[in-house]
């Protein structure tokens, strides 16, 4: 199945260097506390996604990683911010600014940065692996630290500040996403090796197949250096998930594992209630789908999604009131966030927002009251709304991306002859690119996701992040969310045709050839996410049943669209 994509956006370099040099003198205006301390995080994430495109420019697919001249002063400078970060984090917020940017030599104009996936979808904060690598027994020059591109770029960089170590490495994984390979040239092979004697490897996951962590380990000992020498750091410490093959769970289970230490809700809370200058009560986790016991009072009725994916929640309560909180990211990817969600609120369709603090969006919380949109009108003007919002630098999946996404979902769920039809319909859709421009879709109307408050009013929860999901979709038209929203809710074609006319001005309502092209990829992608989180899930009857059954849905409708007369 095709779901998953790396979602990039390519900047001028000495604009993004402009803006991390405004970000640096900023820090010294602010007041100590929880804030401060998160833009200096911030400032170290957007560095690094910096320092990971200019390793990635002079990335040699054929020979692998080498020494550059403006990777390795960016490194030194990733460690030094590590050690204001680290000196922060454990002196009560206590301030040192990072130094100066060093003058790099012959930039490229223009660099690819990837987002980090952890910093955006995952709650993975950097002081997780400063918490890991305190309790790590080996320190100093012998000590050399690895990070796997992309976010192991600044996640490495802390944990050398916290051994006292050098500088660390990047690598790139390359080849197919479950078998991965390393490859170092040799100056740098050699400058790694050199006086060493203990290795460790930074990066998030393991994903499904744990194969960037295993390529890397696999390198090592290939150049003789023990197991007992290797240290791998992970997101978490589950382990490899089911696309993992043999060669990679015997390296798993050979090398030491040391997983970064998840901040406890309890902290985060503190943070809330620091940014909201008030008295903490309680917190309460809503994440990995326990929100669902707010909506549903019986499991039975509990919609199906993805725990592992589910992004983390917090219930808030203070001396005056509650809020929910919820990760949306760190460095620019919260204050993107947050300027679409402070849009969106102006707009009416969501809880009064807060801020954010560290990674975390506040709003006030109001008590659920599962309710679809009542008629087209509604979800109509909600999508009309969208199209204000400033769709981020993101590159969405091409017309052509999306055509070989649906033809190969198809194939999969439904065979060849379903996918031969299928392909007959969505052939020449060339025209396509010129219909209208991508936008910051919603990319998630199912129907438990909309909510009213006392007065009747409509709120859209979970209405900020999936047009830069670790997915392939990205922005994308109007039309997949017109589209999705319908079959989500349940909407028949003249329904469609009436949201058209509510959401796009006369001169932007395109041929109703892009409604079909993006009703069959929706459902294609759809029931590929549903397929490889039920596989994901297979130990956890409930929620996999939960999903088969949604795929079930989604299948059903895409053979319907694939076998109607042409």
């Amino acid at each position: 199945m095709i779901v998953y994509g790396d979602q990039r956006e390519t900047i001028h370099t000495s604009s993004f260097f402009g803006e991390l040099n405004r970000r640096r003198d900023h820090l010294s205006e602010m007041r100590s506390g929880i804030s401060r301390h998160a833009e200096l995080v911030g400032l170290h994430v957007e560095a690094g996604r910096l320092a990971q495109g200019v390793a990635d420019a002079a990335f040699d697919p054929e020979r692998g990683d080498g020494p550059t001249a403006n990777n390795e002063p960016l490194m030194e400078w990733l460690t030094a911010s590590g050690r204001c970060i680290l000196r922060s984090w454990t002196n009560g917020f206590g301030f040192e600014p990072p130094p100066p940017f060093p003058k790099l030599r012959e930039l490229p104009e223009r660099v690819t940065l990837t987002i980090p996936e952890g910093y955006a979808f995952h709650a993975l904060h950097p002081e997780s692996y400063i918490e890991a690598a305190l309790s790590l027994p080996h320190r100093g020059a012998s000590v050399r630290v690895i990070g796997v591109r992309s976010i192991g770029t600044s996640l490495a960089s802390l944990v050398a500040a916290v051994l006292d170590s050098p500088a660390p490495i990047t690598v790139r994984p390359t080849a197919h996403p479950f078998s991965r390979e390393v490859h170092l040239r040799e100056p740098a092979l050699r400058k790694l090796l050199d006086g060493a004697e203990h290795f460790v490897v930074v990066d998030e996951g393991p994903g499904l197949s744990g194969s960037s962590f295993a390529a890397v380990g696999r390198l090592m000992r290939g150049r003789g250096v023990r197991a007992d020498r290797i240290t791998f750091m992970p997101g978490h410490g589950n382990g490899p998930g089911v696309e993992a093959c043999e060669e990679t769970r015997r390296i798993w289970a050979g090398t030491t594992v040391r997983p970064a230490v998840q901040i406890p809700d309890s902290r985060i809370a503190d943070w809330i209630a620091d940014l909201l200058g008030e008295s903490l009560i309680g917190v309460e986790d809503l994440s990995a789908g326990h929100w669902r016991a707010k909506l549903f009072a019986d499991p039975s009725q509990w919609p199906p999604i993805d725990p592992r994916t589910d992004r983390r929640k917090l219930l808030v309560r203070t001396a005056t009131g509650a809020y929910f909180a919820r990760f949306v990211g760190l460095g620019l990817s919260g204050e993107r966030k947050l300027d679409r969600a402070r849009r969106l609120e102006q707009a009416g369709f969501i809880p009064e927002v807060l801020g954010v603090v560290n990674g975390f969006l506040v709003q006030q919380w109001i008590e659920p009251a599962y309710s679809r949109p009542s008629d087209p009108m509604e979800l109509g003007q909600y999508l009309r709304a969208r199209l204000s919002l400033p769709a981020p630098g993101l590159a969405g999946a091409s017309i052509d991306v999306l055509r070989e996404m649906a033809l190969a979902n198809t194939a999969e769920s439904l065979g060849e002859q379903a996918a031969g039809r299928l392909g007959r319909k969505l052939k020449g859709g060339e025209f396509l690119r010129q219909e209208i421009e991508p936008v910051a879709i919603d990319g998630a109307c199912q129907p438990w996701k909309w909510f009213r408050n006392e007065q009747g009013r409509i709120f859209k929860a979970d209405a900020l992040d999936h047009d830069g999901d670790h997915d392939l979709v990205g922005p994308q038209p109007i039309v997949w969310d017109l589209v999705g929203a319908c079959i989500e809710l349940g909407y028949d074609r003249g329904a469609m045709e009436n949201l058209n006319e509510i959401v796009l001005p006369g001169n932007l309502r395109p041929r109703l050839e892009l409604f079909l092209f993006m009703e069959a990829c929706y459902l294609a992608f759809r029931v590929g996410a549903t397929r490889m989180a039920a596989r994901a899930l297979a130990g956890d009857l409930d929620e996999r049943r939960r999903i088969e059954s949604a795929e079930a849905s989604y299948r059903k409708r895409l053979e319907l669209l694939c076998f109607a007369d042409e």
